[in-house]
């Protein structure tokens, strides 16, 4: 458990090998790069449910999180540049409740690994089913109207015109990243071996929680829109920070909902 366990925690850092797919969004559109996010997704998730050896699985969940990486900030810079400026805010929102309502149903998926043996790899292969949907985004997804090739290099974020908003931003996703991945990461596990309660009761309250959460996409989106998103932003941090701390002390059920 603990060897994969660093496996799949290295494998999240093939996100950074996204980076060369927001070059080339810079520099040739954001639609082409979006859309091989979305096949990586699809071939890593599946190859994933096919891995014979450790390293194998931890290959294809790189291939995957690179994928999620690069659909993850495109997916936010074509809604950025294609809604109305008075909605962006709101429209961001919904996107990430999509992404939030996508992790809940892969909640559902986490019965189908009880059955010991190879049955993990169900929930893995249920990936390739959006296989079938990729034409259809591949018609639909368009280029959007606010593109334009730009020289820009990287460096500029790190000394440039933007380096003090760009670093401000990074850490402050970077450090709410990393903390609520090691919440929920462990959020299972606590749930049925130090409060007792089986697969199914956990992942009901799992959904129970996501879904009073995912509230919080659409009323952050107008609060973002009306009062600024430096004030959301850190309204949200604190809420998530307040959040985590009361999962691991909380053991009543309404509560951690």
């Amino acid at each position: 458990e603990a060897q994969m366990s660093l496996i799949v925690g290295l494998a999240r850092l093939a996100a950074f090998a996204a980076l060369p797919l927001g070059w080339f969004a810079d520099r040739h559109g954001r639609r082409r790069p979006f859309l091989i996010g979305v096949a990586l997704v699809l071939a890593g998730g599946t190859l994933a449910g096919t891995a014979v050896a450790a390293w194998q699985f931890g290959l294809f969940h790189a291939v995957l999180r690179t994928g999620t990486a690069a659909m993850a900030g495109l997916g936010v810079v074509i809604l950025a540049e294609t809604v109305s400026p008075s909605v962006r805010a709101y429209a961001i929102s919904f996107y990430g409740a999509a992404v939030s309502l996508g992790a809940g149903m892969a909640i559902l998926a986490l019965p189908l690994a009880d059955g010991g043996g190879d049955a993990w790899r169900t929930s893995h292969l249920i990936v390739s089913v959006g296989i079938l949907l990729l034409p259809a985004l591949i018609r639909r997804v368009p280029e959007t109207t606010g593109w334009h090739p730009v020289d820009g290099l990287w460096s500029d974020l790190a000394h440039g015109e933007w380096a003090s908003r760009f670093w401000k931003v990074a850490i402050a996703g970077f450090l709410a990243s990393a903390y609520g991945t090691f919440v929920t990461s462990f959020t299972t596990e606590r749930l049925v071996a130090q409060i007792g309660l089986d697969t199914g009761t956990t992942v009901w309250l799992l959904l129970a929680g996501g879904t009073v959460g995912g509230l919080g996409f659409f009323i952050g989106g107008r609060l973002a829109d009306h009062l600024g998103r430096r004030v959301t932003s850190i309204a949200a941090l604190t809420l998530g920070l307040g959040g985590g701390i009361a999962l691991y002390t909380a053991t009543s059920t309404p509560a951690l909902v």
